[in-house]
């Protein structure tokens, strides 16, 4: 239980952070991943069901988790996010997808 427990906070990570896009390229540049980086770690540090959980393999998440969802955003949805001050609401898989991905790659399940 505890595991599926990380496994859903780790989930529900940054949607609502604020994300520093470069408006030519419509991806996070070199500010805008470290500031997402800290916002999540930040996060993930202050949550109680990750208090067993080492602040490395946190940072390792964080780096993974923010990494791959900048991979998957697209053009049209950083231009909508400048735009609107939002994603859209098909970036919800794709936030769901990085955190699964880096939870079972980082936490190895």
């Amino acid at each position: 239980m505890k595991k599926i427990l990380k496994f859903i906070v780790f989930t529900s990570l940054i949607y609502n952070s604020a994300f520093s896009l470069k408006v030519d390229a419509g991806f996070l540049d070199k500010q805008g991943r470290i500031a997402n980086i800290e916002v999540c770690k930040a996060q993930q540090y202050n949550r109680p069901i990750n208090k067993d959980v080492s602040k490395k393999t946190l940072d390792k998440y964080c780096i993974c988790y923010v990494d791959r969802f900048d991979d998957m955003v697209t053009q049209e949805e950083a231009k909508y996010y400048i735009e609107n001050g939002m994603f859209p609401d098909s970036v919800n898989a794709k936030v769901w997808e990085a955190s699964k991905q880096c939870a079972f790659k980082i936490l190895n399940r």
